[in-house]
């Protein structure tokens, strides 16, 4: 005598893993894109306030000789927030930057943001050794300051927008 039995088929399980695979993948998205802004933002509002206390206090330690200056006037623009390979004077096809592909000048190629969002990349810029020491006050936009020069910072970044 043989006898036959139906055993359960086990496919709808390997499908049952899928979609809560699936779901977990999905629904884990907005959590680390609540966490990735909430991070930020946290990071952002504390390098603006160190950035804040270092402008009013700190103390750089360069030394700028005397001399006579090349130059009457030096006008330094940071794109940071613009990718270069959309600007015709890195070579873009379209006259994106008529104005800069005249003017002369020094173009600096091949210069990488130091971080994902404004405030950290001009941090980790702006001051000289602020992997080392990032609340030293050596920031070389105060070098021109020292040398003589009238200095202007001009931002749209809000409260960031005075030197």
């Amino acid at each position: 005598m043989v006898i036959f039995w139906r055993t359960h088929h086990r496919g709808h399980r390997n499908w049952l893993a899928l979609l809560l695979f699936v779901l977990c993948s999905v629904n884990s998205w907005p959590l680390r894109m609540v966490k990735g802004t909430v991070v930020g933002t946290t990071d952002t509002l504390r390098e603006m306030q160190r950035y804040k206390q270092l402008s009013q206090h700190g103390a750089d330690n360069w030394k700028i000789l005397p001399g006579v200056p090349l130059y009457d006037t030096i006008v330094i623009v940071t794109g940071e927030s613009v990718r270069r390979d959309y600007m015709s004077v890195y070579g873009y096809p379209v006259p994106t930057t008529p104005w800069l592909n005249t003017a002369p000048g020094l173009f600096i190629d091949g210069y990488t943001s130091t971080a994902a969002s404004t405030v950290p990349s001009l941090s980790r810029t702006l001051i000289y050794d602020y992997e080392q020491n990032p609340d030293s006050g050596t920031t070389w936009w105060r070098w021109p300051a020292k040398a003589g020069y009238s200095t202007w910072w001009i931002s749209n970044q809000g409260k960031l927008g005075r030197a």
